[in-house]
């Protein structure tokens, strides 16, 4: 029974995935380190390679490590096992420095605007084999509270999803400590102003949004009042100034615009309805509700 269980043991652990650090690297091309700062995670290894024909040698100025003489193609590797900033030094030419920072985890967000409420993905790196990492926000007050969670593969990297309402400020906190802050900006909203334009064999829908937001894609859809539903007839990729033009067979009828990112399925803006005739404001047939079909 006892060999049973320890082999039952064994065959789980040898089936878990391995914790996986980076490996970071520093180059030694000559009297100086490339490059001469590096950022890693707490775990990963900091190697140095010399490819200089003269030796060189690494020593944290803390007296954690020393290298030794290390001649040309000598290496030398040291894990960071804490967060904090390290400086280093080469003894046999002083002028020669440079730092590692180690984070308690990594943190980055989208780099365009959010709309309020548009689900953003965070994205970072913890310690290998960290179990769980916690996403805070900060208040207008400065304190800061979860507000998501992830599960970090066995390499630390994670991702998870936030729903700001307005610019905000998030962090990744493990048991190491927090990562550095990064900030999400967010938009109230778009304003997406619509000109019908008639034309012989049908009409010519003309849209701009306020403010511009090129590369969003606008879908206009028409009211089947005999399904009693919404129905895409069409959709158009906004340009560098926030416009594009939508072309409608038909003369007559209801319609309306939505707003969505590339691939997306979130509508981040919707216009009132219209009538196709000229344009002007039609009553929504559906009142608080928003029927669609393919």
């Amino acid at each position: 029974m006892r060999r049973a269980l320890l082999a039952a043991v064994a065959a789980a652990l040898a089936a878990a995935p391995a914790a996986q650090a980076e490996d970071s690297f520093v180059s030694i091309p000559g009297r100086f380190f490339d490059p001469a700062r590096v950022s890693v995670v707490a775990g990963d290894r900091v190697t140095w390679r010399n490819s200089d024909l003269v030796a060189h040698d690494v020593r944290d100025t803390g007296g954690a490590f020393e290298s030794g003489p290390l001649a040309r193609f000598g290496a030398f590797s040291h894990v960071y096992d804490a967060p904090g900033g390290y400086p280093f030094l080469c003894t046999i030419h002083p002028f020669m420095s440079g730092q590692v920072d180690v984070l308690a985890a990594t943190l980055s967000g989208p780099a365009d605007e959010a709309f309020a409420g548009e689900a953003v993905s965070l994205t970072g790196r913890a310690p290998a084999g960290t179990a769980s990492v916690s996403i805070e926000a900060q208040d207008a007050a400065g304190a800061w509270r979860a507000v998501a969670a992830a599960a970090p593969g066995p390499d630390g990297t994670f991702s998870t999803t936030v729903t700001p309402q307005e610019p905000t400020t998030y962090r990744a906190v493990t048991a190491a400590g927090a990562s550095p802050s990064v900030g999400v900006r967010v938009t109230s909203g778009v304003v997406l102003a619509v000109h019908v334009h008639k034309r012989r064999y049908g009409r010519h829908v003309a849209v701009r949004t306020e403010p511009a937001r090129p590369g969003l894609v606008v879908a206009i859809y028409r009211w089947d009042r005999w399904r009693y539903a919404w129905k895409r007839k069409g959709h158009a990729t906004l340009n560098e100034k926030g416009r594009a033009g939508l072309r409608m067979t038909r003369r007559r009828g209801i319609a309306r615009l939505e707003l969505t990112r590339p691939g997306g399925r979130a509508v981040l803006g919707m216009s009132e309805p219209f009538r196709l005739r000229d344009g002007r404001p039609a009553g929504d047939p559906t009142p608080g509700e928003h029927h669609h079909m393919p």
